[in-house]
This record gives structure tokens, sequence and C-alpha cells, in this order.
């Protein structure tokens, strides 16, 4: 779907929040392991999760190792390889795979175009021409030849990055978070910017709630629309003020109906 998106609303008491992370929580870099937590991010998370009464999700596809270094201590859930591990629930059974071939064919490739990034998550490999540019083709060619030798796994593009990883997607994080407390009865809303977001929007959209997509990328099935990073933590930072702002005026909801506080269930966070 390609058109002009109205700009995302403000943000309810009674929704459901999905964030991506790079590119939409956190700024593009280089390399994955240049990005920093922006200063102020994480208390504005946090609140914005105590509002939401813990229904605040990131969910990326970086692994949930990373994401813990990088957003520590937060009250919400964090959901990593497109929604194949979470501090929810533990990590699926998946295929003993040798990615080793796949390694080394990458690392021939990197001596023609040197730049490019070989990401092991070990579940998965990502393949990235940042650097440079030029490498795109082979890269990719590189995945697709690989990815037909492997049962439940498949390929997903993003910008300037390829990925070789398992089947499901964000779209499937979702459905499963709203399927329990405090999540579910709510509206979902899901933000991000690159093509593995699409599910999550999809998803979001299927179950009443909206996508909303972040950057300049047109095709999408999202609903809405915000410029950038700083768009996101602009908007982050007026729907937290407008909740506070409703709940200091007495308008709160009882615990137990969407936007409440209760944060029992199955999938409730506990301590790490």
């Amino acid at each position: 779907m390609n058109r002009e998106r109205p700009t995302a609303p403000p943000i309810q008491k009674d929704w459901a929040l999905f964030l991506d992370a790079d590119g939409t929580l956190l700024p593009i870099a280089s390399t994955p392991g240049e990005v920093t937590c922006p200063p102020g991010l994480l208390p504005l998370l946090g609140a914005l999760a105590g509002e939401l009464g813990g229904a605040l999700a990131i969910v990326s596809g970086r692994p949930l190792s990373q994401l813990r270094g990088l957003f520590p201590e937060i009250p919400c859930c964090l959901v990593g390889h497109h929604g194949r591990e979470s501090d929810r629930w533990p990590m699926p059974d998946l295929p003993d795979l040798d990615f080793t071939g796949l390694l080394d064919r990458a690392r021939e490739v990197a001596v023609e175009f040197p730049g490019i990034l070989i990401e092991d998550k070990q579940i998965a490999v990502a393949l990235h021409w940042r650097r440079n540019p030029t490498a795109e083709a082979a890269l990719t060619a590189l995945a697709h030849e690989y990815v037909q030798q492997l049962d439940g796994y498949m390929l997903q593009a993003g910008r300037m990055v390829i990925e070789v990883r398992p089947t499901g997607g964000k779209g499937d994080a979702l459905r499963r978070l709203m399927a329990h407390p405090p999540w579910r009865g709510r509206r979902p809303v899901f933000v991000g910017d690159d093509l593995a977001d699409e599910s999550g929007f999809a998803e979001a959209a299927k179950s009443g709630g909206l996508g909303v997509l972040v950057g300049k990328r047109t095709e999408s099935v999202a609903s809405r629309h915000l410029k950038d990073v700083a768009a996101v933590h602009e908007w982050l930072a007026r729907g937290l003020h407008g909740m506070q702002s409703a709940s200091s005026r007495g308008q709160l909801l009882p615990v137990g109906q969407p936007g409440g506080s209760s944060n029992d269930g199955p999938l409730s966070r506990g301590a790490r």
C-alpha cells in the first residue's frame, strides 16, 4: 500500500504498544554494535510501561541478550529474533544447524567486497552491506542459495541487510502476547520502520489496532506514520504527558479493565 499516511494518533491508556528497536527507538548505525540507547529513552519507556499497566513490548530482530544490554531494567517485555525468543517464553526447539558453510562463503565475499558485516546470531545469520553497497547482489544471491538447503528457515530482507532466519515473525509475537494479560483486551499498536515489521503491522490491524510506519519507506500495510526516530521519541513523550495529565484529573480506568493496572497472567513480568 503506497499512499500518504496521517500522523500517528496520541497514545491511549487502553493501548498495547509494540515497538521495534533499530530505526524506530534507536538510530541506525554503520554496524549493530555501534548502536547506543539515546539519553532519556530508558526512563521514558519505563514511565510509559507504568502508564500502560505493563502492556509495552520491544520487538526486535536482535538477539534477546543484546536487547537486555540496550534496554536494562525496563518493566516491559523484550522479544528478540523476530519473535522467536523472549523474556516471557523459552526459546523454541530449533534444528541443530551448522552455518559454517554460509559463514565461510560470506567471508570469501568479504575479500572481494571489503567493509561488509557478517553477523552470526547463532540461530540466524545476517549479511550487511551498509558500508559497501556494491555487495548487495552477491550477498543476496548467497543468502538465497543457502536458505534453499534449510527446512524451517526463511529470508528476511531489510535496509541494506538480508538475514537467514527461522520462520515466523513479529506478528506471531504480537498475537501470542495479546492472548494474555496485561495485553489482552487492549488495542494493539505496532510501531516499526523496516520490512520485518510488516507482519506486526498486519497483525495489529487484524486485531483491531493499527500499524505506524517510521521513516521514508512508502510500501507498507501500516496506516499511520512518524517521520523518524526523533519523531518517535517526541510522540512517546507527548503520549506519556497526555496519559499522566488525564490521570491527574482523575480519569482513571478500573484495575482489570483496558488501561487498568492488572499484570496477572502467565506472561506477566517476573524477576529476570
